[in-house]
C-alpha cells in the first residue's frame, strides 16, 4: 500500500511538473513594413507574452541575413507579463524584401519565425493631396466609380 502510494505521489509531482512550463505567445509573427525610403533604416517590433506557469526566456534570436539588426528582452518574463523583440531592417538594397528572424525560447526546442515585408524605392512619393482617396495601395481623385452600360 506505501508503494501504491509514493508510485501515485512521483506520478502526479512529475505530471504537474511537466504542466508547469513557459509558453510563448506572439501578437503577430508577420510585420508588412510597407514601402521605405533606401537607405533609411525602419523598426519593427514584436511582442511576446508568456501565457505559461514558469518564466519565459529568449535565449537566442537570429536574423537570417546582415541586413537585419536584432535586440530583445534579455530578463526573464515572468507568466502573464510581456517582453519584445525589435527588428531594424537597413533598407541597402532596393526592391521587395521578405526576411526571416529565428527566436528560441525555453518554451519549444524548435524556433519561432517572425518575418519582415515591405518594399525598398528610391523616393517616396506622396499622392494624398493629388489623390486623396485610398484603396488599398491605389489611390483616385474620386470615391465615384462609373460604369457605362
Amino acid at each position: 500500500m506505501k508503494l501504491r502510494t509514493s508510485l501515485l505521489t512521483a506520478a502526479l509531482c512529475l505530471s504537474s511538473a511537466a504542466i508547469a512550463q513557459p509558453q510563448a505567445y506572439f501578437d503577430m509573427t508577420t510585420h508588412d513594413m510597407g514601402t521605405l525610403t533606401w537607405k533609411i533604416p525602419a523598426l519593427a517590433t514584436f511582442h511576446i507574452t508568456n501565457r505559461g506557469s514558469e518564466n519565459l526566456l529568449i535565449r537566442e534570436v537570429h536574423p537570417d541575413c546582415g541586413c537585419t539588426a536584432v535586440a530583445w528582452t534579455h530578463d526573464p518574463i515572468r507568466p502573464g507579463e510581456k517582453g519584445t523583440i525589435s527588428a531594424t531592417y537597413d533598407a541597402a538594397m532596393l526592391g521587395h524584401f521578405s526576411k526571416h528572424i529565428a527566436v528560441y525560447t525555453n518554451a519549444s526546442e524548435r524556433p519561432v519565425f517572425l518575418q519582415l515585408n515591405g518594399a525598398v524605392v528610391l523616393e517616396r512619393k506622396e499622392y494624398s493631396g493629388d489623390f486623396p482617396v485610398r484603396i488599398g495601395e491605389i489611390y483616385l481623385d474620386t470615391d465615384v466609380i462609373e460604369f457605362d452600360d
